[in-house]
């Protein structure tokens, strides 16, 4: 048997040795390089993230941690100020709601994913970790701090406020979008793509990773003086930060007052740890007639949210604040706002009603400001100014009724505060408890426009307002409503209608915990 020589064999190991060395460098190159390109989005289950060292959670493609709205590479130390939010996750480019976090000991455990998962992390400021429990201060320091929010500038209010995804799904010349992202499960049809804007708040669009957005947190001010005396904050758009646990119900926040009241409207009974819904029949306390009056006798009179007993030929006897309307009612009258109030919150007590401002407006407002109908009487038509501003996009939230205070004849008697509905000493001091319904120009301002499942005030309930529309002659009496759609309209005002209670908490509110968020509302002291 012929030998090889003993040099050759040399080489040979040799060789084997060097290949064996560079397939493990390229191993070792090949594992660095796919680890560092999880790092910087991807979280080990259940692993602290202070660190930034992300691991590798085999179901989550990607993960980007957001912070106050801003992404983020990492978190090197944990910010004391900060409080884990939510996280939003996509299989394909769709949302998941079933996929949730939890945050424990600064670990973030993600339960229900599947293959292929991209996820958001959101950390948002939170108040009590800020030392902030005013819940007025706390409203505006989570979304951005006031400069920030005057910095939004004033929104297109001939526009529908949604969000990104939304938008991007809406036909350029209108058409169905179905299943908004979880949250209502329900199709509705877009006009034109051109009738609505994307209302970016606090959360943005991500750069990060292409086609993904974010929830859109929206509070904005200056939009116009109030009758309270001093600029509005509110909330426009797919807010999901505006939630508040107050009296063993569940709000949401309309807008902070300009006398610093914060307004908030109905949204359900609290119920053990379940969490307060989006919408349905949950979101009121019933349905009900604005006025319960039969058409034959239907006038200008009963688009008041209280009216005179006749309307025969003047402003100051059909609307003279004299018979409270059939949504108004009684504290004996089932379904009302007054019998709710009496119920619901009066009989709890100090504890509850001490914290509920009582020089809150309510704005019922009958100034006739649209000239092409002027005329008062059960037989005559009259139309109101919130038709006007809605018609012409220029929402309002002054309370000052032109008309009633004197710049027509025979009118002189009546007060310029005649629309500004409060309890005795506020207002026109006519009202029992401090309880009232949101405006057309707060609906207008939150986003309402053309159909959208996409707002904040959508419940896929047809909802009254306090805002009058028109009264036509040998026709209807109507008030403004937001329809099932979402949409601003008007209704007849003996249709039954969803009932959503509003009231404002004073400005000196304080919360034991919370950010505004569906999982984490506000909780009031």
């Amino acid at each position: 048997m012929k030998l090889k020589p003993f040099k050759k064999e040399k080489r040979s190991n040799k060789y084997k040795l060097t290949m064996i060395i560079l397939s493990s460098l390229a191993f070792i190159f090949l594992f660095i390089a796919i680890y560092q390109s999880f790092a910087a989005y991807n979280i080990k289950h259940s692993e602290r993230i202070v660190d930034s060292k992300v691991g590798s959670m085999y179901d989550v493609r990607s993960m980007a941690i957001f912070i106050d709205g801003e992404p983020q590479p990492g978190m090197t130390d944990f910010p004391t100020d900060k409080r884990f939010s939510h996280v939003r996750c996509y299989v394909d480019g769709e949302f998941k709601e079933n996929i949730t976090g939890v945050w424990e000991n600064e670990a973030l455990t993600i339960n229900g994913l599947t293959h292929k998962t991209d996820c958001n992390v959101y950390f948002v400021f939170d108040c009590i970790r800020g030392n902030i429990t005013n819940l007025r201060e706390c409203i505006i320091a989570q979304n951005g701090g006031e400069s920030a929010i005057v910095a939004r500038g004033t929104p297109d209010y001939s526009k529908s406020a949604v969000s990104q995804r939304i938008f991007d799904l809406i036909p350029t010349a209108g058409g169905t979008v179905s299943d908004h992202d979880g949250k209502h499960n329900i199709s509705i049809n877009y006009s034109a793509r051109g009738n609505y804007e994307v209302s970016n708040g606090l959360f943005k669009t991500s750069s990060t990773i292409p086609g993904w957005t974010q929830d859109n947190f929206g509070l904005f001010s200056g939009t116009s003086a109030t009758h309270e005396g001093g600029d509005s904050y509110y909330f426009r758009g797919d807010v999901r930060n505006n939630f508040v646990r107050f009296a063993g119900f569940w709000w949401r926040i309309i807008r902070i007052e300009g006398n610093g009241n914060i307004r908030l409207i109905y949204n359900g009974v609290v119920s053990g740890n379940n969490p307060p819904p989006w919408t349905g029949a949950g979101t009121e306390i019933g349905t009900r007639a604005f006025n319960s009056v039969p058409i034959a006798n239907m006038s200008t009179a009963h688009i008041g949210f209280k009216h005179g007993t006749t309307c025969t030929s003047t402003y100051a006897q059909c609307h003279a604040n004299q018979t409270n309307s059939t949504i108004l009612g009684s504290p004996t009258t089932v379904g009302s706002l007054e019998h709710w109030y009496s119920n619901n919150i009066a009989n709890k007590g100090t504890t509850v009603t001490s914290r509920i401002a009582t020089n809150t407006i309510f704005c019922n407002d009958r100034n006739h400001a649209d000239s092409r109908y002027v005329n008062f009487g059960p037989r005559n038509s009259t139309c109101y100014g919130s038709r006007a501003r809605i018609e012409n996009n220029r929402p309002s939230l002054q309370c000052i009724n032109k008309t009633a205070a004197g710049l027509n004849p025979g009118l002189s008697t009546v007060l310029a505060n005649h629309d500004q509905f409060a309890t005795p000493g506020s207002g026109n001091g006519t009202l029992l408890y401090p309880v009232g319904l949101i405006t057309s120009d707060e609906a207008h301002m939150s986003g309402s426009r053309f159909a959208t499942g996409d707002n904040w005030l959508f419940n896929n309930r047809d909802q009254w307002t306090l805002s009058p529309w028109c009264h036509y002659f040998n026709e209807f009496a109507n008030i403004h409503s937001i329809t099932q759609q979402g949409s601003m309209s008007m209704s007849i005002i003996q249709d039954a209608r969803s009932t959503r209670p509003v009231l404002s908490l004073r400005p000196d509110t304080l919360i034991t915990s919370g950010n505004g968020t569906r999982e984490l509302p506000y909780i009031i002291n």
